[in-house]
């Protein structure tokens, strides 16, 4: 009780208290920003940019309605659906986008959804880890796909918010639980 009327008594004296108590200088001088230039994406794109990726000379912009390509400044693509919330490019550079829903490439293959083990399971993150095998992450859980999907045991209930794979073939995991890898040093078991 005392710890509470003392942490009371301090607020209110650092909100009316005629001392200045905190307080910062920003020193005069010249600042310089670096100029930049808006971008206009194409109308039915959208603004909400999902994800952004270069192959060769081509700026591929995934937005929340689709995939849009700038080459010399000029756009071009459609709106595929609405709701595109992740992307990534297998080894290819093909780009492969989802929804909560479905997952499928710019060249219009599909992979049908991981199974659903919870009412509304949405996909949160993808990532191929080679030719063959993406990696979904999921509100409840982590699966793999190799042309059927198998779920990872070691992530049966977490949500997963993050997948990548490092120069050394390390797999990294981003979950609300904390960080795992995935390294052929500790025999490619996961590892937090």
């Amino acid at each position: 009780m005392k710890v509470l009327k003392f942490t009371a008594f301090l607020m209110a004296w650092l909100c009316f208290s005629p001392v200045q108590v905190f307080s910062q200088k920003i020193a005069s001088g010249s600042y310089y920003q670096e100029v930049s230039q808006k971008i206009d994406l194409p109308l039915n794109a959208g603004l909400d940019v999902v994800k952004l990726f270069k192959h060769g000379n081509t700026i591929k912009a995934i937005t929340s309605h689709g995939i849009f390509y700038n080459q010399k400044d000029k756009w071009t693509g459609q709106p595929y659906v609405s709701g595109i919330i992740n992307a990534t490019a297998d080894n290819s550079q093909t780009v492969w986008m989802n929804n909560d829903k479905t997952i499928w490439s710019e060249k219009g293959e599909r992979i049908p959804n991981p199974p659903r083990t919870h009412g509304r399971q949405s996909i949160t993150s993808t990532h191929w880890i080679d030719n063959n095998t993406l990696l979904a992450g999921t509100t409840h859980g982590l699966y793999s796909w190799n042309g059927t999907w198998e779920k990872v045991t070691t992530f049966s209930d977490i949500k997963i918010n993050a997948i990548t794979q490092d120069n050394e073939g390390i797999i990294w995991i981003a979950a609300d639980e904390g960080l795992w890898q995935k390294n052929q040093a500790y025999g490619w078991t996961w590892i937090k």
